[in-house]
């Protein structure tokens, strides 16, 4: 009986190449969803490997699986389509070309040539890897073929990354996040991006899982996505206690261990609270798995052989202070932290912070909200702040003053332009970014009586509200003004979801009449910065939308600590407006 799969475990450039025999060409299926990975995934994919790169193992850097199946084997090549892992696949070819081009004329040419040999078969122009049948040619357009200059390419907006737009604009979006990434790790040093690339061909490995038949591969893949192959991280940390704890106190570690499972936290399982817990211990971001690098710090604090009830006992009181002082924490800037992707790093700061007893601990929280805001604005990615993130935590360790914590971010911004980047997307359309609501969000809580705070949760019935209609057909000013203006923080506000449904397309003098609970909107708007529309203006106008575009400037320039450089990027457009 043949088997139904064979899996291969291949260095990314074996995934590519076989010498010449039956050379690889990874076809996507048209039923498969077209290409959709967003700067998250992007960036993550490059973060792992960056901190690989740096960091070496023996092991080299493990990027997963892919699943395939054989279509056809003929003309020296065989032809596999690609059931799982055509995402992956897509996003390394695209850093291909990036970096094929970034190295153009460098000096670079045996890494080229490798390069090369992964996009194409040696001696013919028979692409590697082709992509969704419906969209090859944007793909062929925008990334394979040799003459595209990279750098010119833009950040895509997220109405361009949505799933119904075409994903060239993915395709593009991906080839802008590489080429800037390349170019901020490595500037002009084309020796180390030589390095790392070759270290991307030779020492990142894949495992390639080919199977006999279609619905077998699909049947593997379900299982492999629903399922998973491997025990959790929280799952080998709990049986590296239990290995440390003498079978008659076994019982007291499960019971702290099923005591602190039961607090059922939303985002927040035994991983991620060990994960804050090793950044509190460490300071250090860590370069292997978590278990593993728990496993040496618990060697190192309790001994190899004893310590589990010592853990524990040492992790609970932990487990409670953040449930107590964070997750249930009636703070108006923890409120705002809790809106950010990179909650782990905050978190552990502040644990650290209340494990230490920091003395300056309110001043800290804001100053938290200042760092890790603007550089969402700005764009930037975890890679740009996890570092910092334990510096600040090694800071507060060693009893740093909140004045010394604070240049040392000031450093940071100066370092990676970040004020000035953030300001410039502050002045841009702003209405897909995922930062829109949580600032329009800090700005409400700000206008709100402590007395009656209350975490306001980001769902699908808080709604982001076109004051001026997104569509233009009502709109009686000048068109061009309209495109140019409706993204704008100027003409954005908050609403619950039923009534931004109601008010979607209306005029502004029934709008207003729907903010304000009239007709069956159902009660006027709980929003007090929706509120401040309803006094204060009777006609939706440009005027009033520079008003209003003022004013938000002026909010976050306060909240954030940013009014002076406002300030001045505008003085700074008013010059370029005038010449």
């Amino acid at each position: 009986m043949a088997d139904l799969f064979k899996p291969t475990h291949l260095s990314i450039y074996g995934l590519f190449n076989t010498d010449g025999k039956n050379e690889p060409i990874y076809s996507i299926p048209d039923f498969q969803r077209p290409y959709r990975w967003t700067d998250e995934q992007v960036n993550k994919l490059w973060e792992d490997i960056l901190e690989a790169y740096k960091n070496p193992a023996d092991s080299g850097y493990f990027i997963g699986s892919i699943v395939v199946i054989k279509e056809s084997e003929q003309e020296g090549f065989c032809k596999l389509s690609v059931i799982d892992g055509q995402q992956r696949l897509t996003t390394m070819v695209i850093l291909f070309n990036v970096v094929r081009f970034y190295l153009n004329g460098k000096e670079c040419n045996q890494t080229i040539d490798r390069i090369d040999s992964c996009i194409k078969r040696y001696g013919r122009e028979r692409i590697k890897l082709e992509t969704h049948p419906s969209h090859q040619t944007d793909f062929d357009n925008c990334i394979l073929n040799g003459g595209i200059d990279f750098s010119g390419y833009k950040k895509q907006t997220m109405k361009n990354l949505k799933e119904n737009t075409p994903p060239k604009y993915n395709f593009i979006n991906t080839a802008y996040i590489f080429y800037n990434n390349i170019r901020d790790e490595f500037k002009e040093d084309f020796k180390s991006i030589d390095k790392f690339i070759n270290f991307i061909l030779s020492e990142v490995s894949i495992i390639k899982i080919e199977c006999e038949s279609q619905d077998f591969a699909i049947k593997l893949f379900q299982i492999i996505n629903d399922s998973g192959l491997d025990l959790s991280q929280s799952d080998l940390i709990k049986s590296d206690l239990m290995y440390r704890t003498p079978d008659d106190r076994k019982s007291q570690v499960i019971s702290d261990w099923t005591g602190i499972e039961k607090y059922e936290f939303e985002k927040e399982g035994m991983t991620e609270l060990f994960t804050y817990y090793l950044y509190y211990l460490t300071a250090e971001y860590p370069k292997k798995s978590l278990s593993l690098v728990l496993k040496k710090v618990f060697d190192e604090k309790y001994g190899a052989k004893q310590g589990g009830l010592e853990i524990m006992r040492d992790f609970k009181p932990f487990v409670e202070l953040y449930n107590d002082e964070i997750y249930n924490a009636k703070n108006k800037n923890i409120f705002i932290l809790r809106y950010l992707a990179w909650s782990a790093y905050w978190k552990s700061i502040l644990l650290t912070a209340l494990e230490v007893n920091y003395p300056k601990y309110d001043e800290l929280v804001k100053l938290l909200v200042r760092y890790y805001y603007l550089y969402w604005i700005a764009g930037k990615t975890a890679d740009k702040i996890k570092l910092n993130s334990m510096k600040i935590i090694k800071d507060i360790t060693d009893k740093e003053t909140i004045e010394k914590i604070s240049n040392n971010i000031e450093s940071y911004f100066k370092d990676d332009k970040i004020i000035e980047d953030a300001i410039r997307a502050l002045f841009d359309d702003v209405d897909e970014e995922k930062w829109i609501k949580p600032l329009l969000l800090m700005i409400e809580y700000k206008q709100t009586d402590d007395s009656i705070l209350t975490f306001i949760p980001i769902d699908r019935n808080l709604q982001l509200e076109h004051i001026m209609p997104q569509s233009n057909n009502k709109w009686k000013a000048d068109k061009d003004y309209h495109e140019a203006n409706v993204g704008k923080a100027g003409n954005l506000t908050l609403l619950i979801g039923a009534k931004n449904i109601a008010a979607s397309d209306k005029l502004f003098a029934e709008k207003k009449e729907l903010y304000a609970g009239k007709g069956n909107s159902k009660g006027a708007t709980s929003f007090e910065i929706t509120k401040k529309i309803i006094n204060e203006y009777d006609e939706w106008n440009e005027q009033a939308i520079s008003d209003r575009f003022e004013w938000f400037l002026g909010e976050v320039g306060t909240l954030l600590g940013i009014e002076k450089e406002i300030a001045e990027y505008r003085n700074k457009l008013e010059k370029e407006v005038a010449l």
